[in-house]
């Protein structure tokens, strides 16, 4: 436990300190530990850093990319967030309630022709 704390950057001072206690960049950090302690093939993260500062998200976004190059683990990140995405992604995927509507590497949601992907960039309503 101690290792995988110190790979998210918590240090073993944070091991005994109750969650509540933690900040919401602590807390995603703890949750992330947790779920390498296991050692998974992949790691799934739901809007991890919602409701974050800027200055935490861009912290974890660099966590998460360090580890997903560390560990080998593959990284499913869903976000809302298409600066992100475009930060964080090799490859996306836009879904629209549950269907996929098209992937490729992170250059295709500027590239698309569909009309749905084209309004979600402008940030228009769907």
């Amino acid at each position: 436990a101690v290792g995988v704390s110190k790979a998210v950057d918590l240090g073993e001072r944070m091991l005994d300190k109750p969650v509540k206690t933690l900040s919401g960049g602590e807390r995603s950090r703890v949750a992330i530990a947790r779920t390498l302690v296991n050692k998974p093939d992949v790691l799934l993260l739901d809007e991890i850093t919602a409701s974050l500062d800027y200055r935490t998200v861009k912290e974890i976004e660099r966590l998460i990319v360090r580890l997903q190059r560390e560990y080998g683990v593959t990284v499913i990140w869903i976000t809302h967030d298409l600066d992100q995405a475009r930060r964080v992604s090799d490859d996306m995927w836009f879904l629209r309630n549950g269907e996929l509507i098209e992937f490729g590497d992170a250059s295709f949601i500027d590239e698309s022709d569909n009309p749905m992907i084209g309004r979600f960039v402008r940030g228009e309503e769907l």
